[in-house]
């Protein structure tokens, strides 16, 4: 824990940025990673303009409101505010407050890219329970029997090529 952070009275946002920073890669982190969890932390010395070090909680917990309602950040981007708002109050200014205990952000459900092939089968055979019925123009309709009659597939109306459909 830095002496020098728990008693600055700085409000220069670039301060606590490169603090910040500075303490997560000494934590391990990336550059990068750094940089991303303390970019909140100079949003938050802007927006009350004084030193992190003498906020209270309940300044914090208005402040993750306000990102949350205000911009409707997403809950990734939630996440990553609230890791670099604990690690820096708990870790550096060794300001453990109970509001980093009830802090979350959702978990966001998202489909997969690939399906598993149980699911693929179910959503096939869901399919072909239902008849679909498009209108076609009659000329449309024309040329497609015209072309249907160059392959005559039972099956399909474009059978691929060499493929003994």
């Amino acid at each position: 824990m830095s002496n020098e952070a728990k008693t600055s009275e700085s409000v220069a946002p670039k301060y606590w940025f490169n603090l910040a920073v500075e303490n997560f890669i000494a934590q391990g982190k990336s550059q990068r990673t750094a940089k991303t969890y303390a970019r909140d932390l100079k949003i938050l010395v802007r927006y009350y303009n004084k030193p992190l070090n003498r906020l209270t909680e309940d300044e914090i917990r208005k402040y993750v409101v306000y990102r949350q309602v205000e911009y409707g950040l997403h809950p990734t981007t939630m996440r990553i505010l609230f890791c670099g708002l604990k690690f820096l109050f708990r870790e550096v200014l060794g300001m453990d407050y109970p509001v980093f205990d009830v802090m979350k952000a959702q978990r966001e459900r998202r489909l997969p890219d690939v399906l598993p092939r149980g699911e693929v089968i179910k959503v096939l055979n869901h399919i072909s329970t239902f008849h679909c019925y498009v209108s076609l123009p009659e000329a449309t309709y024309e040329l497609l029997k015209l072309y249907w009659k160059t392959h005559k597939n039972e099956k399909l109306i474009f059978p691929a090529l060499g493929r003994n459909f």
